[in-house]
């Protein structure tokens, strides 16, 4: 086998892939393919890497791929959630016996609105727009997901149905746990209830501040608050990395997509904006207009 190739070898509708060895979550410009996590397996799953269309791989390990179908979670995997990061081990180890991951293609319908909660799900790779649409078909973009972020958690809290669908904007990998098993993690260990009412009243925060930037911002001020919003530190730099459209951008903050285009464009001739094909770099003066 090449030093830096990769090795699939396909059995039946499944996938073995031969691969180097575990790579740690960067999300500065990486993207990560966790493609199985089996604590029994005699050989642990590594991690496939790609960045800008090559294969960086380590000392090779065995990883049988189920495709499109559900995966066993090691604990390895839930440590990259922010909603999971300190928990002990025996909690990681609960929560990891009922979790599953699965794989969801561009454009494939996670959640629908209307739809019974059966599940809570986790962000592990990708990237998630949550919408809501009304009968002539147009959409409004509640929010772009990213990896680590958790979704479907309202459910845990009565017995209405999905109040918004869930569409991945890239392939995306969902760690799942079933929402009466999450219950039950909730009644047992405190400090996983505590850390979803925390995140519940972050997203009513955020909510809040969505409602100010409607009725109190111009589009200008709109644009700006989200692209900071969205934006993660990268090597110094504040840059959104999630890839988005103007038309998605259009739709999260209730403008046209001709007005997004000529606002994005004006804060570049301005200097507090730089569109590159790894992201959107922000300015410090950016902050100013929101």
């Amino acid at each position: 086998m090449p030093e830096s190739g990769i090795k699939r070898m396909p059995t039946g509708k499944d996938m073995v892939i031969l691969v180097k060895s575990m790579f740690s979550l960067n999300r500065a410009g990486w993207i990560f393919r966790f493609h199985g996590f089996w604590e029994s397996s005699p050989l642990r799953a590594g991690v496939f890497v790609r960045k800008q269309g090559a294969d960086i791989l380590q000392p090779f390990y065995v990883i049988h791929c189920p495709m499109n179908r559900p995966a066993l979670v090691s604990t390895t995997a839930l440590k990259t959630f922010p909603l999971f990061a300190g928990l002990s081990d025996d909690v990681l180890s609960s929560i990891s016996q009922v979790a599953m991951m699965r794989h969801f293609l561009r454009g494939q319908s996670v959640v629908r609105a209307g739809e019974r909660t059966d599940y809570v799900y986790f962000v592990l790779t990708g990237s998630l727009k949550v919408v809501v649409s009304d009968e002539d078909g147009r959409e409004v973009i509640l929010s772009i997901l990213g990896q680590g972020q958790i979704f479907g958690e309202m459910g845990m809290f009565g017995d209405q149905p999905r109040s918004a669908s869930v569409v991945p904007v890239v392939a995306s990998d969902l760690v799942t746990v079933t929402k009466q098993a999450f219950r039950q993690l909730m009644q047992d260990h405190f400090e996983v209830a505590w850390r979803i009412m925390c995140n519940l009243a972050e997203r009513l925060r955020d909510a809040d501040r969505k409602i100010e930037s409607l009725a109190l911002m111009d589009v200008y001020g709109r644009v700006a608050r989200l692209l900071l919003e969205m934006a993660d530190d990268v090597n110094g730099e504040t840059v959104v990395a999630h890839k988005i459209s103007k038309q998605d951008i259009a739709r999260m903050i209730g403008a046209s997509r001709e007005m997004v285009s000529r606002v994005m464009k004006d804060l570049g001739q301005q200097g507090l904006i730089e569109e590159t094909q790894h992201g959107i770099i922000l300015h410090e003066r950016l902050g100013s207009n929101a």
